[in-house]
């Protein structure tokens, strides 16, 4: 993907990370057969989870992304409540992907013989609907609010909540501002009712953490490769990036239907990783908070977590060698050895899966022309299908302007003042792909350092 990018995030002030944090590929319809072990539990050698008897007290997780549904047979009996921050409905309106939902199944999926299993059957779950209906997109500033609301799902209607899952992410620096505030919130949240945050940190091929998962008290979990060799190649790395968990080739299932789907990004990594913290609290209730996330971020550095070696840690060996051989009772597996198969399906990917059945989009190639504040753009290679937008900014980085190209492939606009900068953004099903260019010579501070620490792409035009 070095000229296309599976997951971008959109730009601006609005967050719309749907794929900063998922990519979920279609494969070929098959029977709504559970697929266990699966790719992701044995990545984090965490199959055995399934099998462990119900903890005496539960835990939850706080799911803030675009609600979940309440339809996904999967999760019957998983979702304590579902709330939105609009006051509307609690149910997943992203019309688009239902990226709430496929992260509700990451982390608790049933057990159950039906559609896949998610990374510990017996989390349950408290959605927070924080998106635009319809959409994937929101303000930074809502995080605060959501952050809120799952404490107070804690405090005031008894929940047991210990984690919050943010799968939603943006590569825009946020206010300064508004960092802090969401910075305070999530101490606050930690140090008086011990709720680990933790947020994808984004699928930018190498690029930086996105925010918030950068944000300071907030674990930032990276996608990790299958075969635990370190991150998935289209992975965002650096400073903030804490911990990582299965995020390649996944294996997921329709929400409504069940049939096997492909799964990659750090949303569904972050999700795993929230409900493997709150299985590590269920059943050593007696392990502090800190306690807890230490043993499970420095279970396995380097590659995605070891939930046995954090469980082992934990002084739950016996627990574990039991829940190990109920897992080898039912697959018939020889004791260390990786489990190849369980009931109703196959280990590994869903046959008949492809990623030509989703469209991985190329970067934008397009020209401009600059007239005092008139601009044209003209789009050269805009694929069949894809939603194109130009975002135009300012000389101080400030998005002064969106524009749809609807069905066009060119577009002029007047601008109130003169622009700087100028990004395409090519958008279909679950991909996104992202090219700038700076609209100034010598008098332009939007500089190509700027854009890179944005997550930017910045290549020259004539």
């Amino acid at each position: 993907m070095a000229s296309s990018n599976r997951c971008r995030s959109r730009l601006g002030s609005w967050l719309a990370p749907l794929c900063t944090t998922s990519l979920l590929l279609a494969s070929t319809p098959a029977a709504a057969g559970e697929v266990f072990p699966n790719v992701q539990s044995q990545a984090a050698n965490a199959s055995w989870l399934a099998y462990m008897p119900a903890p005496a007290a539960p835990t939850a997780i706080c799911i803030a992304d675009t609600g979940v549904s309440s339809i996904a047979r999967d999760l019957d009996g998983q979702v304590l409540a579902r709330y939105a921050l609009d006051g509307g409905s609690g149910e997943d309106l992203d019309t688009s992907g239902q990226h709430g939902t496929y992260m509700a199944l990451a982390a608790g999926a049933k057990k159950d013989g039906y559609g896949m299993v998610g990374a510990w059957p017996a989390v349950k779950i408290v959605s927070i609907r924080l998106s635009d209906p319809g959409t994937t997109v929101f303000p930074f500033e809502r995080y605060v609010p959501a952050a809120a609301r799952c404490r107070q799902a804690r405090v005031l209607d008894g929940y047991p909540i210990v984690a919050a899952s943010l799968s939603l992410g943006g590569y825009e620096v946020p206010p300064a501002a508004a960092l802090t505030v969401l910075e305070e919130s999530v101490a606050y949240g930690w140090q008086t009712q011990g709720i680990a945050t933790f947020a994808a940190a984004g699928n930018s091929r190498s690029g930086p953490v996105l925010y918030p998962a950068r944000a300071a008290g907030v674990v930032g979990v990276g996608a990790g490769a299958a075969d635990n060799s370190g991150l998935c190649s289209f992975a965002s790395r650096g400073e903030g990036l804490d911990v990582m968990a299965p995020g390649c080739g996944l294996s997921m299932a329709d929400p409504l239907s069940g049939e096997p789907r492909l799964g990659e990004g750090s949303s569904q990594a972050t999700a795993e990783i929230a409900a493997y913290y709150a299985a590590l609290r269920a059943y050593a209730p007696a392990l502090s908070a800190d306690r807890a996330l230490d043993l499970l971020v420095t279970s396995a550095p380097g590659r995605n977590v070891d939930v046995e070696a954090a469980f082992r840690a934990a002084g739950l060996g016996t627990q574990v060698d039991q829940a190990k051989a109920a897992l080898q009772s039912v697959v018939g597996t020889p004791p260390g050895q990786q489990p190849t198969g369980g009931p109703g399906g196959t280990s590994g990917p869903p046959t008949g899966g492809s990623d030509d059945l989703n469209p991985v989009l190329e970067k934008p190639r397009f020209r401009y022309r600059l007239a005092g504040r008139r601009l044209t753009v003209w789009l050269i290679d805009r694929p069949a299908g894809a939603t194109a937008v130009a975002r135009i900014y300012d000389s101080r980085e400030r998005r002064l302007r969106t524009v749809n190209f609807g069905k066009r492939t060119s577009l002029l606009v007047t601008m109130a003042r003169r622009p700087r900068g100028l990004v395409v953004e090519y958008e279909q099903q679950l991909s996104w792909a992202v090219s700038s260019a700076r609209l100034c010579a010598r008098d332009c501070t939007i500089t190509e350092k700027r854009f890179a620490q944005r997550g930017m792409d910045y290549p020259r035009f004539p």
